[in-house]
């Protein structure tokens, strides 16, 4: 399964991340899992509306732009110091791992079904539309939010 990687992200925006080390017969083995970043992502200011984009993110450090015209600062915050100025994150959307199962919210009894992420066109389509939930709880509270939506 390839990665979903924005647009403009470069190689140079992925930082490794350990993810098993061992050895065999003298050598090390070491497997890495390299993750995407916040790269790229707006945000959005609660209190007028103006936008940031964030230039580069590792770890707990968040390089962002200036506002609104995107150029480079060289200000490094933490995702709390950003919240705390009202700048609002994105919510990351949660995409499973190939044959891991997953909810999605859904109009009976139940109020959800589940499937197997397969990463195909129906899985895509769920996602595209933020039904993919990890726990039959979250799909429970989705259906009751679309439910109070309709009937509201």
């Amino acid at each position: 399964m390839e990665p979903r990687v924005p647009a403009d992200h470069s190689p140079q925006d992925e930082l490794p991340e350990v993810r098993h080390q061992r050895k065999r017969g003298g050598v090390r083995i070491i497997k890495i899992n390299f993750t995407l970043t916040m790269h790229g992502q707006i945000l959005t200011n609660k209190d007028g509306g103006e936008t940031v984009k964030i230039l580069s993110h590792h770890q707990d450090v968040y390089v962002i732009s200036q506002t609104d015209n995107h150029k480079k600062t060289g200000c490094n915050y933490t995702k709390e110091e950003l919240i705390a100025y009202g700048w609002i994150f994105p919510v990351e959307k949660w995409v499973p791992e190939i044959g891991m199962a997953y909810f999605i919210p859904y109009i009976d009894e139940s109020k959800y079904i589940s499937s197997t992420w397969q990463n195909d066109e129906g899985d895509n389509r769920y996602l595209a539309n933020n039904l993919v939930c990890r726990t039959p709880e979250e799909a429970i509270a989705l259906t009751d939010k679309m439910l109070g939506a309709v009937t509201n």
